[in-house]
């Protein structure tokens, strides 16, 4: 919500919850996993910096020792030696965590569900009547599957790029500190094109998502009514209807694809500059 500023502006129909809340339906057992998985995130971020410290011990031996010398495979080989260590580790590392947070995440979202419907079968028959169509089905599907998205490997991936933005910084300061300059000039500029797309994005995705209901709508009737589009023959009309729902949604999300490429090309522009610039 703080990096996307154009939905602070939205109403909540329902207050969000912390990330810590999203657990509360898992067992000791599935908390120890998220810790265990988590602490391998962390070490295999900071770990993978390392790599690039050996990568460039490697290449100034590779420089200054040509290939018929003695001395490059006595210097070089336990920087290789080194090097697939470290990348075995980190390999094991991320696969560990992967599949202990995967392995929660699906305890906990099975739990999640049953106590979903647990409650529904607790409601009483004015309130069900009052609830819009497809609503309940939406949560029970669409927003389980967010969060079952937000609790799973992409975690790891979040904790495994801030661990290794901090070991670069770290290392960056021992190793060279002009290396590091890169970052700090780099990174305000990246964050802003990030927030920028967002913004893009989010508007290409807000004018596709009435079409996309449109579809959907389209689908839903024509599955729910199938016996009677079969004896009209409407097969073709509802193929026509949900078709053209697709393809005025189309150019919207055609948009939010070229937004995405258009940044992601403009951060390593950015990132390169500031190469060219400190170097």
């Amino acid at each position: 919500m703080t990096f996307r500023c154009d939905m602070n502006n939205e109403p909540l129909i329902i207050s969000p919850v912390s990330f810590i809340e999203l657990f509360r339906f898992g067992s000791r057992a599935d908390k120890l996993l998220v810790t265990i998985g988590i602490t391998c995130g962390i070490i295999a971020g900071i770990t993978s910096t390392s790599n690039s410290v050996i990568r460039g011990k490697l290449a100034t031996i590779l420089i200054h020792h040509n290939s018929g010398d003695s001395k490059l495979l006595t210097k070089g080989y336990p920087y290789v030696v080194l090097d697939l260590c470290f990348a075995v580790g980190i390999f094991v590392l991320a696969l560990f965590q992967n599949f202990l947070l995967k392995k929660a995440c699906t305890n906990i979202i099975s739990n999640l569900r049953i106590e979903f419907i647990k409650a529904l079968l607790r409601q009483d028959a004015a309130w069900l009547d009052k609830q819009k169509f497809g609503v309940l089905n939406a949560e029970l599907t669409e927003n389980i599957d967010i969060i079952k998205d937000g609790i799973g490997e992409k975690i790891g991936m979040v904790i495994r790029g801030v661990s290794a933005v901090t070991g670069c910084c770290i290392f960056g300061i021992f190793v060279n500190w002009k290396g590091l300059l890169v970052v700090f000039g780099a990174a305000p500029i990246s964050v802003l094109l990030i927030s920028f797309m967002g913004r893009l994005i989010n508007i290409a995705t807000k004018k596709q998502l009435p079409h996309s209901e449109k579809a959907a709508a389209v689908l839903q009737e024509g599955l729910i009514n199938v016996k009677t589009v079969q004896c009209c023959n409407g097969e073709k009309e509802i193929i026509d209807h949900y078709c053209k729902a697709l393809q005025d949604g189309r150019k919207h999300g055609i948009m939010s694809f070229f937004w995405n490429g258009l940044f992601n090309g403009s951060i390593f522009f950015v990132l390169y500059f500031f190469y060219a610039v400190s170097f």
